[in-house]
């Protein structure tokens, strides 16, 4: 089984804690040079298991998933680059920002309507109600963000950064003004990510590169 490198990373992880567990209830005499690791599959299957236990709901996404966690009157939105374990959301907010999320992917013109709390600095905030305005199918600049607020591109761009609520504030709706900018925080996974989600909002990727 070929591994990508995330999921190296990860196995090797769970490798190591594996063979402290082990070692820690005596299954493995070190001075033997042996242990017992998990397998590939058994890895993945792990680290699945562990974002589930993360997050209040899981849901599929055409990209991977989304995960949803309630942390008191806040909400936090992960996107995921890859297939995990869904899960059904018991917490009444998190079920509707999942039910609406859904809709949004079969929908892209399905707006966000949820009484949710956006947790960040008065400027911050400023930010993602410009943000916010975009229409789908709509792409504005950093440069442009900044004009409208009376601000720099950098710190628009950081304020992006800082968004822990990707798709209802629609922060992928942002460019370079070349190029599609950045997204989840440098992730080598963002760009696909945002690129897929223009493209299911509509926009013409050639016309932003």
């Amino acid at each position: 089984m070929v591994l990508s490198g995330r999921k190296k990373v990860l196995f090797a992880l769970i490798k190591a804690n594996t063979l402290n567990y082990c070692m820690h209830n005596n299954n493995i005499n070190s001075s033997q040079n042996t242990a017992i690791f998990l397998s590939p599959v058994a890895t993945v299957k792990a680290v699945k298991k562990k974002l589930s236990l993360q997050f209040d709901a899981i849901v599929a996404a055409p990209f991977g998933a989304v995960g949803i966690s309630v942390q008191g009157v806040q909400v936090v939105v992960k996107l995921l680059p890859a297939e995990q374990l869904l899960k059904s959301a018991e917490h009444k907010i998190a079920a509707q920002v999942a039910s609406q999320i859904e809709a949004y992917f079969a929908n892209a013109h399905n707006d966000f309507n949820l009484p949710l709390i956006y947790k960040g600095t008065p400027f911050q905030r400023r930010v993602w109600r410009a943000i916010s305005a975009i229409t789908c199918g709509q792409v504005l600049t950093y440069s442009d963000i900044a004009a409208q607020i009376g601000s720099g591109p950098r710190a628009v761009a950081n304020a992006c950064g800082a968004n822990h609520l990707p798709l209802i504030i629609p922060c992928h709706r942002v460019v370079a003004k070349k190029g599609l900018g950045g997204f989840m925080q440098g992730s080598k996974e963002g760009l696909r990510i945002k690129s897929w989600l223009l493209q299911h909002e509509g926009v013409v990727l050639n016309a932003v590169l």
